[in-house]
Order: structure tokens, then C-alpha cells, then sequence
């Protein structure tokens, strides 16, 4: 956790994107220390190094105008999509469908009973490269939308 760049936060940035930095440095320590998921998820962040990422999001999320416990939560539901997401990751790179495979089960759907999975079909294919991303934005979008709303929370 004390390789994660903490760095990449610039506090003229716009919060949305102060947030995907931070989180593509934290998945990126992740995916480069496989082992690390499953210690994060038993523990939790318990030492320092651990904590200063945290530290780091719930205080953008603060700057974004989110109260304390909106930040704290909002802070640990981004952690939690960016934990999934790498163990989905780390968990298919061997179990992986095949395009082959993908475009079998496409064809053996039928469209009158699957018509919008049909539909999302194609960008299958994407979700590894652009699935985190729009994870992250939707949740970030949400939790500022929320906070400018004056949402009670």
C-alpha cells in the first residue's frame, strides 16, 4: 500500500477527476502486488500505508462538498467497486471466455427473450479496459450530484 503514488492528486483538478487518479494509482498497486487483495479484504486498511490512500479520497470527496460521513462512506464504496474489480480481474485471467465463446452465447440468446442483453453484447468485449472507468465516474457523478442536492445523509 506504501507504493500507491499519492502524488497524482493536484488540487486544482476538477473532483472527478482528482478521484479517477487516485483510484488508477490504487488499483494499479493492487494489480501489481496480486497478493495484497486478499490481506485488504480480511484486514482492511490497518496501517498507516494503508490508511494514507483513504485519507486521501474521503479528503477529495470532502473538497468536493460531501459531509465527513458521506466522504467516509462514499470513500469505502469506491474502494469497494476498485477491490471487486481487481479480483474480477485477477480471477479471469485464466477463466476467461473466449471471444468465440462470447459470440456462441450472443447467437444462442434469442432476441425477443434477451433483447437488451442481446443488445449489450459487443461491448463484452470492452469491459476490461472501460468498465472501471465508468464505474468510477457513475459512482463519483452520484455522490457529488448527492452532495449538491443537499441530499440528508
Amino acid at each position: 500500500m506504501a507504493e500507491i503514488d499519492l502524488f497524482v492528486d493536484h488540487r486544482e483538478d476538477p473532483p472527478e477527476e482528482r478521484v479517477m487518479c487516485a483510484v488508477h494509482a490504487y488499483r494499479d498497486a493492487m494489480l501489481a502486488h496480486v497478493n495484497a487483495l486478499p490481506i485488504l479484504l480480511s484486514h482492511g486498511p490497518s496501517t498507516k500505508a494503508a490508511l494514507r490512500p483513504v485519507e486521501l479520497l474521503i479528503g477529495i470527496l470532502r473538497d468536493a462538498g460531501l459531509r465527513p460521513a458521506e466522504a467516509f462512506l462514499g470513500t469505502h464504496t469506491i474502494a469497494a467497486e476498485v477491490r471487486g474489480f481487481v479480483g474480477m480481474i485477477l480471477s479471469s485471467s485464466e477463466g476467461k471466455p473466449t471471444r468465440e465463446e462470447i459470440e456462441a452465447m450472443d447467437r444462442s440468446l434469442l432476441a425477443n427473450e434477451f433483447p437488451h442483453l442481446r443488445e449489450a453484447m459487443p461491448f463484452v468485449f470492452d469491459f476490461a479496459d472501460h468498465g472501471f472507468d465508468f464505474d468510477i465516474r457513475a459512482l463519483t457523478r452520484g455522490l457529488i450530484a448527492g452532495a449538491q442536492s443537499g441530499m440528508p445523509g
